[in-house]
C-alpha cells in the first residue's frame, strides 16, 4: 500500500513539474538530481509516516487494547513488538518508498527536453504507448495522415 501511495504522489508530483524539470535539464542540470530530489522526498513521507504510526501505535493502541485485550480461547491476547522489528519494518518501507520513486522520476526523464517545456509530453502506459493514442506529428495506426482539419479515424462527410 505504501509503494502505490508513494508512486502516485511522485508520478503526480512530476507531472505537473514537467516544463520546470525541462527547463532545469536544458540549462544543464543532470537528471541524477532531479531524480535523488524524488528518492529523498519519498524518504521524508516514508518517515513521516513512519513517525505517526509509531506515535500511535506506542502511545494509543497498546494502551486501549491492555485495557480491553482480545478474547481468545487459550487466554486474553494484547499487542507486542520488538525494537528489532520495528527497525527491520522501517528498514523495508524505506527501500520500498525508494523503489516506488525511482519508477517515476527515471521514467520521466527519458522525455525529450523541448516536449517536457512545450507540454507535448503524455503520460504513456505499457510499452510507451501514449494514453490518449495519437499525438500530434504522429502517423495514425493505418500509416495515412488523416485528411486537415479532422481528428484521426473520421473518414467521409459525416
Amino acid at each position: 500500500m505504501a509503494a502505490i501511495t508513494i508512486f502516485t504522489i511522485t508520478y503526480i508530483d512530476l507531472v505537473h513539474k514537467r516544463r520546470q524539470i525541462g527547463v532545469e535539464r536544458a540549462i544543464g542540470i543532470k537528471s541524477s538530481p532531479v531524480v535523488l530530489s524524488y528518492v529523498i522526498k519519498a524518504w521524508a513521507y516514508a518517515l513521516a509516516g513512519i513517525g505517526t504510526g509509531f506515535l500511535l501505535f506506542r502511545y494509543a493502541v497498546t494502551h486501549i487494547v491492555r485495557s480491553h485485550p482480545f478474547h481468545f480461547p487459550n487466554g486474553l491476547v494484547t499487542l507486542a513488538t520488538t525494537w528489532g522489528e520495528m527497525n527491520r519494518d522501517l528498514a523495508i518501507l524505506l527501500i520500498v518508498a525508494s523503489l516506488a520513486a525511482l519508477a517515476p522520476a527515471l521514467r520521466s526523464m527519458h522525455i525529450r527536453i523541448l516536449d517536457a517545456i512545450w507540454g507535448t509530453w503524455r503520460p504513456t502506459v505499457g510499452l510507451g504507448r501514449p494514453v490518449s493514442g495519437w499525438r500530434p506529428g504522429q502517423r495514425p495506426a493505418s500509416g495515412r495522415r488523416p485528411a486537415p482539419g479532422r481528428p484521426p479515424g473520421v473518414r467521409g462527410r459525416g
